[in-house]
């Protein structure tokens, strides 16, 4: 489950709007 937030983390700072999608593996982590 780490891994996958940490992958969506790489995507997060290469896309702008991936904030909102790093919002969502976070819920997900939970």
């Amino acid at each position: 489950m780490r891994a996958t937030v940490k992958l969506v983390l790489r995507n997060d700072y290469v896309r702008k709007d991936g904030k909102q999608q790093l919002f969502y593996v976070f819920k997900i982590a939970d």
